[in-house]
């Protein structure tokens, strides 16, 4: 048997024809298997027949092949993630926010670098853009804007 675009076959003969999983999409007929969406790209539908049906990650977000969910993009580790009403993007991580393996501490919930070790000074997302902010030094530093 042949499978329709968004089709594949099932067992070694096959036998029938079922629905491409998420994440994967077949742009033709024939016995051949559903493809993985590209990297950077998720698809969160079954039986998809273009490359088309697999949605770009939003600005500066990454992720493997054959995602399903928006969720599975995320930021490379020298960004962290912004999200104003609920669309998400990455932003670069500024330099006080960085660690010494070049990560961004942002991506982090307690801002701490993977050695555990806290950045400098004190940091909050600002209310309107959710950009995380320096708002104070610690002793014996000072903002430099």
């Amino acid at each position: 048997e042949v499978c329709a675009a968004g089709k594949m076959c099932t067992g070694t003969a096959c036998t029938s024809c079922l629905d491409c999983s998420p994440g994967t999409y077949k742009a033709s007929l024939g016995s051949n298997g559903c493809v993985q969406c590209p990297k950077d790209t998720f698809n969160p539908t079954s039986g998809s027949k273009s490359v088309s049906e697999c949605l770009q990650c939003s600005n500066g977000v990454t992720t493997g092949p054959g995602k399903t969910s928006p969720t599975d993009c995320f930021c490379t580790s020298d960004m962290y993630q912004v999200t104003v009403s609920s669309s998400s993007t990455c932003k670069t991580c500024p330099v006080g926010g960085r660690c010494p393996d070049n990560k961004c501490a942002f991506q982090n919930a307690d801002l701490k670098c993977s050695n555990n070790v806290p950045i400098a000074g004190t940091w909050a997302r600002d209310a309107a853009s959710n950009d995380f902010r320096l708002s104070s030094c610690d002793a014996g530093y000072e903002k430099v804007t």
